[in-house]
């Protein structure tokens, strides 16, 4: 190492361990070297499937420090695996992983349920939790059968910071969905 701290000697950890994060929401994570080095190091991060968790593509222990935060971001409910690794550093202690859950969103909808007559609309607010707001939330509706009703628009992102979006339904023919 170029330091002069022998490459055995330095071990990354990620915290917190059994990581959950909601959809839409984000996570502050901790990297944490058993040495400090005498200059900044980069460690590089990957996420194994950023359809799920959107993770910085670096973070950085200032000179002389040994842990450091970064924020991770969970995009769509499923099980994934954040990577760390120092560069520069040979030895396979200066890996890091950890796995993470992006789990489903709370949504609520007003009004629940909804009752249409045949060409109806209705506006349909769709909530999230106030504590899972502080990335964009995308989210695809999709009706169970679409020759009852549709949805405008199928696709919507609610923006970070924010806790619902509107959505209008119409009904096309009679039955229940």
């Amino acid at each position: 190492d170029s330091d002069g701290i022998p490459d055995w000697q330095d071990r990354l950890t990620i915290s917190p361990s059994n990581v959950l994060v909601a959809a839409g929401d984000t996570r502050s994570m901790t990297l944490k070297r058993s040495v400090a080095d005498l200059s900044e190091r980069t460690i590089v991060l990957t996420s194994t499937d950023p359809t799920i968790l959107r993770v910085p593509t670096t973070a950085t222990f200032p000179a002389g420090q040994r842990t450091t935060t970064f924020t991770i971001t969970g995009h769509w409910p499923g099980s994934d695996t954040l990577r760390a690794t120092i560069v520069g550093v040979s030895t396979n202690l200066a890996y890091s992983e950890q796995p993470v859950t992006v789990g489903v969103p709370q949504l609520t909808f007003i009004p629940s349920p909804v009752n249409l007559y045949v060409g109806g609309t209705l506006d349909v607010i769709i909530n999230r939790a106030t504590n899972e707001n502080n990335a964009d939330l995308d989210i695809t509706l999709v009706a169970n059968d679409p020759n009852l009703f549709g949805v405008v628009p199928p696709q919507l992102t609610i923006p970070a910071e924010a806790n619902s979006a509107t959505v209008t339904l119409t009904a096309y023919n009679g039955g229940s969905n």
